[in-house]
Order: structure tokens, then C-alpha cells, then sequence
């Protein structure tokens, strides 16, 4: 089973954990380097199973999905099945993980959801799972899919409408590990669902409560 991950590298300060997930699935990895950030770059993998590359263009929903996408165009590498991860994500348990990517080898489906687990943090605080939602962290591949027009919770709008499967792990979410960290979260989200909040929709997230 090839499996390529793909991963946006922002600066979150406990990437590792998701590179690590990333190293244990994945024969190959794709990071999408946001070098505008005053990044540090010198704490990347390097190696012949790291493929890494500058964003084109400003971060946005979708986007930076698709940058990483036809990078693996651009790489001519072929998967039988690719795993997104966000830098603030891993799995909850990767053997789990890698089952749940044998399904959709097998046939099952096209594209596997994932709910999220418990929030980790360091002062073992009960925190609100955010999101709520399952998102797509793992789909087959074939030629020609694109994320565009972007549709949300990491779908591939090419496979929309194709039969999906519910994955067994869970995505463990490192984006509330502190306190300064919630509030970093919390500025995050009220900042990219500007529009959104506005309208009076629910989409803030409680970590930093």
C-alpha cells in the first residue's frame, strides 16, 4: 500500500507530532512551507522522503489543499491512497490509521472521514472537541482530483457524491495543548470565520474559555 501525506507547515509549535504520524503512515511526504512566517525552517525533516516546497499564494480554505495536491502532480508520484493532515493534527493512534487506509485500498470507499478525539492538553482540562464535525483526512487516489471549488471539512470536490467510509482513529487535535495556545486558536478561528460570525453562524470554537 503507497500512502503520500500531505502536510501545510504554519509554524505550529508542535508540528512534530503530526510529522511523526506522518513519518509512520506515509512513504512519502509533501509540506507546503508558509515561508512569510518567520518560520523555523532548519526544524524540518530533510531526506529523500521529505518533499518540501514554498506556498505560491496567500493562505486560504481550499487553497493551500490544492497547492499540496498538484504538488504531487508535479512530483509524478502515484498513491494508492493520500493522508492531509493540519500541522496541529495527528491520529489518536496510527495502526489504526493505517487500517482504515487498507479499507479504501480495498475498494470500500473514496473517501474516509474522521471524527475528532478527546482534546489533548497539558493541564488535563475537559475541554469542548472542536470541530464537531468529521473531516476527510484520507482518500484514494486517481488522475485529475482537485479540491476546487472547495466544499469544506477537507472534502476533494472531485469526490463528492462517491462513496465515503467512517474511519476507526481518531484525529488527535494539539491546537488547545496550553492555555497561550487556546488563545492563539481562538484568534485563529475568529479571524478566518470573520464572514462567517458575522452572519451569526456558530463556528467559534470554546478552547479558549
Amino acid at each position: 500500500m503507497n500512502v503520500i501525506g500531505l502536510s501545510p507547515f504554519g509554524g505550529f509549535e508542535l508540528y512534530h507530532r503530526s510529522l511523526r504520524t506522518l513519518a509512520d503512515l506515509c512513504s512519502d511526504v509533501i509540506i507546503r512551507m508558509d515561508l512569510r512566517r518567520g518560520l523555523p525552517l532548519s526544524e524540518l525533516p530533510k531526506g529523500p522522503k521529505w518533499h518540501l516546497f514554498p506556498a505560491k499564494q496567500k493562505w486560504d480554505r481550499g487553497g493551500y489543499h490544492e497547492e499540496l495536491l498538484r504538488e504531487v502532480d508535479n512530483l509524478g508520484l502515484q498513491p494508492d491512497v493520500i493522508v492531509a493532515l493540519d500541522d496541529d493534527e495527528s491520529f489518536n493512534d496510527d495502526e489504526t490509521a493505517k487500517r482504515d487506509c487498507a479499507r479504501l485500498v480495498a475498494g470500500e470507499g473514496w473517501q474516509c472521514w474522521f471524527g475528532y478525539g478527546k482534546m489533548p492538553n497539558w493541564d488535563f482540562e475537559d475541554l469542548p472537541i472542536y470541530p464537531l464535525s468529521p473531516h476527510v483526512k484520507a482518500f484514494r487516489w486517481r488522475p485529475g482530483l482537485s479540491y476546487l471549488p472547495y466544499v469544506g471539512r477537507d472534502q476533494v470536490a472531485s469526490l463528492v457524491g462517491e462513496t465515503s467510509i467512517i474511519g476507526e482513529a481518531k484525529i488527535a487535535h494539539w491546537c488547545c495543548w496550553t492555555p497561550e495556545l487556546r488563545r492563539q486558536h481562538e484568534a485563529q478561528i475568529r479571524e478566518i470565520y470573520a464572514a462567517e460570525i458575522a452572519a451569526g453562524q456558530p463556528v467559534l470554537s470554546e478552547c479558549a474559555t
